[in-house]
């Protein structure tokens, strides 16, 4: 949409020229087959729209679309606000929030089908968010100590705090069985297994137990954090 790299915005022109980039977008698509194992050997097509238009504090979405493909917005001058008010990095934050919304675009099984209507929202936003940070910023973390006081199965609540206790849950996982299980677990999600079954399926452990043991780690994790 015009105008967006009119000169008149450095910032916004920054994030525009940045997601013009095929080597952006390369390593987006690079960082989600590293830390999930996602990735589309037939390919799959996503349409991409920079909005001039401020929707903050939304910055963009992602989404899956008919016909095996995905669709993504992204707010430029919003990215560029919630930047200065965090006062986070442009550049990370560009980074964050497009790799998080590309998620929603891959959560699809080889059909087509939606994935993310069978699952809870701490694992669609948590596998959104494991991808796209290394971990929550130090806010963040704050807010997720006593998300943790309730098992998984008892995890309820906006994305705004679901994508937290999702992607402390996914730590736990690659820190406690290792990335190949972890990647192994994604890729029975995407194969259409329910949530439970995928887990138990991928560390060989009982769900009742691991939501126990994960619970436990993740109290530690967010307190010593």
């Amino acid at each position: 949409e015009q105008p967006l790299r009119d000169g008149g915005n450095a910032d916004n022109d920054a994030v525009v020229k940045r997601l013009e980039e095929a080597k952006t977008w390369e390593g987006y698509f690079q960082r989600i087959d590293e830390s999930l194992g996602i990735y589309r050997k037939e390919g799959l097509p996503i349409a991409v729209a920079l909005k001039a238009q401020n929707t903050y504090p939304r910055r963009g979405m992602g989404s899956v679309s008919r016909n095996k493909s995905g669709s993504l917005w992204i707010s430029v001058p919003a990215l560029v606000q919630s930047a200065k008010a965090k006062k986070l990095d442009l550049v990370a934050t560009v980074d964050n929030i497009v790799t998080h919304e590309l998620i929603h675009c891959l959560q699809q099984d080889a059909s087509g089908a939606d994935l993310t209507r069978q699952w809870p929202t701490w694992l669609t936003e948590g596998m959104a968010d494991f991808a796209a940070y290394d971990e929550p910023n130090p806010a963040e973390m704050r807010a997720l100590a006593p998300l943790t006081e309730k098992d998984i199965d008892a995890s309820t609540g906006t994305p705004a705090y679901m994508r937290l206790r999702g992607w402390v849950f996914l730590k736990f996982l690659q820190e406690t069985y290792g990335k190949e299980k972890t990647k192994e677990c994604m890729k029975l999600l995407m194969n259409g297994d329910a949530c439970k079954k995928a887990v138990e399926t991928a560390t060989g452990a009982s769900w009742d137990a691991l939501k126990g043991a994960e619970q436990k780690w993740s109290k530690e994790y967010a307190t010593k954090k």
